[in-house]
């Protein structure tokens, strides 16, 4: 198939409805999907349809960020996103560019700091703060309140192997989040007596 491996996929409008795709076979879904965005943000380019502008091109963008081949596809997206938040003004999916550019850093928010052993979510959170703040009502301010909610939120699991061998310690992996303290009671375990 189509390999999609030019950075200029992942560039502005114009290099992209500009990018030759040559000759490709019929059923070649990379390359028919590239040509369909390709003609769909010419026609609305050309209507000055803005918001069908702004979606289609945040869904070729994920596109191509995805099953795309791309040297240093990660900042390319990320680039694309910040300048589509700036060119789509006055847009419901403005708000969904910040939204997704927050989304691809953020295991770069959740990096640990020096001398910390837990992820800052600090960063990140104001990040998402900042998307509501400034979009309020929009598509990315709900996202980022629900991603809030999750990092917010209280959890807990406890994983104990299954089996554990005679005169062996056993042991048990604990992961809790957003909790001031954890207590856990070991109990003796009566195996079940079968009656025949």
């Amino acid at each position: 198939g189509y390999v999609m491996s030019n950075p200029d996929l992942l560039g502005d409008i114009p290099t992209f409805i500009a990018f030759p795709l040559g000759n490709y076979k019929r059923n070649d879904r990379n390359a028919a999907a590239l040509r369909l965005y390709q003609q769909l943000l010419q026609a609305y380019q050309t209507t000055n349809n803005q918001e069908a502008l702004a979606y289609y091109n945040l869904q070729r963008l994920e596109f191509v960020a995805q099953q795309g081949q791309i040297a240093d596809a990660t900042a390319l997206y990320y680039q694309s996103l910040v300048a589509g938040e700036k060119q789509f003004p006055n847009t419901r999916y403005q708000s969904v560019y910040a939204y997704e550019a927050v989304q691809l850093q953020e295991n770069e928010f959740k990096a640990f700091e020096p001398n910390n052993t837990k992820p800052n979510y600090h960063a990140l959170l104001a990040a998402y703060e900042n998307i509501i703040t400034t979009y309020p009502n929009s598509i990315g301010a709900s996202s980022a309140n629900s991603e809030i909610e999750s990092i917010k939120a209280a959890s807990l699991k406890i994983e104990v192997e299954d089996v554990i061998p005679t005169k062996e310690y056993a042991k048990f992996l604990l992961e809790y989040k957003n909790m001031d303290k954890v207590y856990i009671k070991v109990v003796k375990h009566q195996p079940y007596v079968w009656n025949e």
